[in-house]
């Protein structure tokens, strides 16, 4: 399974084309990326709660490749679209609570790392209520300084069956 994901990994990566250059070069300092992307996750967790609507629009990249993916369909297939649910989730006066946690971050590269994490994320207004309680997926990279996620998952775990399989 671990191998599945780091080839989907990096076919992702490489099906993007060429990504920007960075002036980062050597081995990925581990500790320093796990860090920066530890603390991308955290505060993509705390925006939507905390109605940082803009500083959101941050967190994503704005950059060939970039697409979100949530219950097995593509949601925002570029920048412009996250943009622009955010935006429209701005203008709703909704409750909203998330958790993240168990965040596992592997470095790909000086600038990109591949993450992993246990989310939970309630969305109530009006009438409407959105649950997830999941698994967060993305891979984030890093420009100007500032990491981004590049492309996200999120995904329910499968439901068991009677056999426990």
């Amino acid at each position: 399974m671990r191998n599945l994901l780091s080839f989907l990994l990096f076919a992702a990566l490489t099906a993007c084309g060429p990504a920007p250059q960075n002036t980062a070069s050597g081995p990925p300092d581990e500790p320093e990326i796990a860090a920066g992307v530890t603390a991308l996750v955290n505060d993509w967790a705390q925006a939507g709660p905390e109605r940082r609507w803009e500083e959101l629009k941050d967190l994503y990249a704005d950059t060939a490749g970039f697409t979100w993916i949530e219950r097995g369909g593509v949601a925002y297939a570029d920048h412009a679209a996250i943009t622009a649910g955010i935006d429209q989730a701005s203008q709703m006066e909704a409750d909203i609570s998330s958790r993240v946690n168990n965040i596992r971050v592997t470095p790909l590269a000086p600038d990109a790392a591949a993450v992993v994490a246990n989310l939970s994320l309630s969305v109530s207004f009006g009438d409407f209520s959105y649950d997830f309680d999941g698994i967060f997926s993305g891979v984030a990279i890093k420009r100007n300084d500032k990491w981004r996620f590049l492309q996200g998952h999120m995904s329910e775990p499968a439901a068991e069956t009677d056999d426990g399989e």
